[in-house]
């Protein structure tokens, strides 16, 4: 039979083509989906480099990564076959195993409480009550002076915190924002100490493993960049060198400015700021006492170079382990500047305002930190001009308005419902002793505040002291006010 005309023989029938495919097989005969193996292999472009190894090598730099030390440490047993654990103990050196506990609280010895008021008093007695334990992750970061105990801070945020905002108006180093990080918190700060910033943005910040390389690298290239060089030959430049040269010996004050400049000179901003915060953690610990400056140095070349990477990598491998607990938080805002003039935008709406606010006579440890800042070149001045608790403060009538004046900033920064928690101590006025728990009630009622809970325990003042606070002796109290 001969074809109809809407058949068409197997011969004829229409076969698809690949426009890409220069052969222009039909894919009904092709053995393979895929491209022929003449079209999968690009040309290579001859200003192309390929980098090996790019897991190790940051963004942007050809600079090979090192490994981080932990990291190795972490990978081999102890002699006795087993593995070291990991320990959010931070900077501790005690066992991480074994929760140890002192009964000393801060640098203050405790004595017996004397009374509590408010529903939520007992509670508070029993934080003053509680054990100080050992700081965790980066919280032993730094010192700093006057800040509040750790464990007083996590157990105030754990019973009072929310999911809301937690603000520190006085922030110190950091402790109460971290520990606010810790609980799941958005948290805000506020100090007028620029050094507070440099302490509390390191705290408060977690790394990955990448990045953790990063600045161990950058830090131990600057080691032995610093130790192969003959130091002395060059003048470093800074801003404070004739101040700085009667406080150390001549070969380690060159170290230390050697490491300070090229610090500075990092193109990186987040590995500069990490290096600056270790440097100036060990500023007091390589001054030596004003006597002994012209004595024969203990101090070693390269000392500070050892020091440097050591606290580096205990700083980097605690944010590196905080990296599990913070990194799904909004980072911390951080001002600088006058709780007294400090005005937010956008403004703070906190749920809950955690701090330690200076009080007369407290911020005279607050001149120690004219060192840090000449090292780090930060500006002294307002800290002379405008810090609480310093100068013509030291009397009732002066400190009475600014108090007020706190009181009412804090009031605004908080929403309505809201809780404030203060920690002060009583002070010393022409003699006399000042009742802070009564200065607080009565000053911050008059700013919409109302007293909601306190408690109070005994300290042991200065032996120059006791006659002074008479038979009441020096206390310190822990006030929560409602808005």
């Amino acid at each position: 039979m001969e074809p109809t005309d809407n058949k068409k023989p197997p011969h004829q029938e229409e076969i698809e083509l690949d426009a890409v495919d220069l052969e222009k097989i039909p894919k009904r005969v092709r053995k393979s989906k895929g491209k022929p193996a003449a079209l999968k292999q690009k040309p290579v472009q001859p200003n192309k480099i390929f980098i090996p190894d790019e897991e190790n090598r940051p963004r942007g730099t050809q600079k090979k990564l090192l490994p981080l030390p932990f990291e190795k440490s972490k990978k081999h047993p102890l002699r006795s076959g087993k593995f070291p654990k990991k320990s959010p103990t931070g900077f501790s050196q005690k066992d991480s195993t074994k929760k140890v506990y002192s009964r000393r609280h801060s640098s203050k010895s405790e004595m017996p409480y004397k009374a509590f008021s408010g529903k939520e008093g007992p509670f508070l007695l029993q934080v003053f009550q509680a054990a100080s334990s050992s700081p965790h992750f980066t919280q032993g970061f730094h010192f700093y002076p006057g800040r509040m105990p750790v464990h007083m801070a996590k157990l105030l945020v754990e019973h009072f915190g929310n999911n809301g905002l937690l603000y520190d108006p006085f922030m110190g180093s950091g402790t109460v924002l971290l520990e606010g990080l810790l609980a799941g918190m958005r948290v805000a700060g506020n100090d007028l100490n620029p050094i507070a910033r440099v302490i509390t943005r390191e705290r408060c910040r977690w790394l990955s493993l990448r990045n953790a390389r990063r600045v161990w690298t950058e830090v131990e290239e600057l080691r032995q960049g610093i130790e192969q060089e003959k130091l002395g030959k060059r003048r470093v430049q800074h801003t404070h060198a004739e101040w700085l040269q009667n406080r150390y010996p001549p070969h380690l004050l060159v170290e230390m400015l050697h490491w300070m400049e090229r610090i500075n000179q990092l193109p990186d901003p987040a590995v500069r700021e990490s290096l600056r915060a270790v440097f100036s953690s060990l500023i007091y610990r390589f001054t030596p006492e004003p006597d002994a400056i012209h004595r024969q140095s203990r101090v070693g070349r390269g000392q500070f170079g050892k020091a440097m990477s050591e606290r580096t990598k205990e700083l980097i491998e605690a944010q590196t382990e905080l990296a599990s607990m913070i990194r799904l938080i909004e980072n911390p805002i951080l001002h600088v500047g006058d709780t007294l003039k400090i005005e937010h935008d956008p403004p703070i709406e906190a749920d809950l305002i955690l701090s330690r606010p200076p009080f007369p006579g407290s911020s005279k440890h607050m001149r120690s930190q004219q060192l840090l800042l000449k090292w780090l070149d930060l500006p002294f001045k307002p800290i002379e001009d405008e810090l609480l608790g310093t100068g013509t403060d030291l009397l009732k009538k002066h400190w009475t308005p600014r108090f007020r004046k706190v009181m009412l900033n804090l009031r605004r920064a908080t929403v309505s419902g809201g809780r404030c928690i203060l920690i002060f101590e009583d002070w010393l006025e022409r003699g006399k002793r000042v009742d802070s728990l009564e200065f607080v009630r009565r000053f911050s009622g008059s700013e919409g505040w109302k007293m909601a809970a306190s408690a109070s325990r005994e300290l042991k003042p200065l032996s120059q002291e006791k006659e002074e606070y008479g038979r009441d002796g020096k206390q310190e109290h822990l006030v929560l006010l409602r808005y």
